[in-house]
């Protein structure tokens, strides 16, 4: 059985795609036999319906950003193409938590999100864009523009495929929310739904206290604290986006030369 990673290579080597511009979502649903409507859902970003090799899918009419747009197609039609081999009558009906966690224990949105970063962000083209150039959120909204997709998404594929060690992680209203790191970043334990530490920018911005855009030097035990691999003498560089409708924040952090 493919992988939704695998699935997605195959329709990018199907259409013989060479560049992000050519991957129109709404063409592919058309060669697919899959429609795309707006539609008001009150809530969820995307619904599917299928049946054997037929499907129609909604979009929240209300969505304004181009790359949460982009993406929630693509994670709909990840429904489609991973479960029409099935031949049977399903429906999904995705909040912004299936679509915008990326680590969702929902094994079926989990695997649509997959299958949407490998469409729109294909890990050869992703390498090759970012290779030689300095870990940052700068970087990280190059990859949004150039990809046509949302900056957490971009974010999100350069923690789990970069080179340089980096970690993710997404909080919301004082707490983390999520956290991901690629193979290459020495510390990979934070629980999940503990309390901003003090000693990180992340607090000060919770409390209203300020926001720094810029990356910063912070004590890895701030977000580390509980992995046993994590010395009270190692500093990360720490860089954060503020998502203030969402009362959330997004931080790159990256290993320094400070030990």
């Amino acid at each position: 059985m493919p992988t939704p990673t695998e699935r997605a290579q195959e329709i990018l080597n199907s259409y013989g795609f060479e560049k992000p511009s050519q991957i129109v979502i709404e063409e592919i649903a058309n060669y697919e036999t899959v429609i795309i409507e707006e539609a008001d859902l009150n809530g969820p970003l995307g619904q599917i319906y299928l049946t054997g090799d037929f499907a129609l899918i909604k979009i929240e009419k209300s969505i304004r950003e181009a790359g949460q747009r982009r993406f929630t197609e693509a994670h709909e039609l990840g429904h489609y193409v991973i479960e029409s081999v099935n031949g049977k009558f399903l429906s999904f009906l995705c909040t912004a938590e299936d679509i915008n966690s990326f680590l969702s224990n929902k094994k079926k949105e989990s695997d649509a999100n997959e299958f949407a970063s490998e469409l729109l962000m294909p890990r050869e083209w992703y390498l090759k864009f970012i290779n030689r150039k300095e870990v940052s959120f700068d970087l990280i909204k190059e990859c949004s523009s150039h990809f046509e997709i949302s900056l957490t998404a971009a974010a999100f594929k350069y923690a789990t495929i970069g080179i340089i060690p980096t970690a993710l992680i997404m909080s919301e209203k004082g707490k983390v929310k999520w956290s991901v790191s690629n193979n290459y970043f020495p510390f990979k334990y934070i629980e999940k739904g503990v309390s901003i530490n003090k000693n990180t920018p992340v607090y000060s911005i919770f409390q209203k206290e300020e926001y720094n855009p810029e990356k910063t030097l912070v004590p890895a035990s701030a977000w580390f604290s509980d992995d046993y691999n994590c010395k009270r003498t190692t500093y990360l560089y720490e860089q954060n986006v503020y998502m203030k409708n969402y009362n959330s924040v997004l931080t790159l952090l990256w290993k320094s030369e400070f030990e």
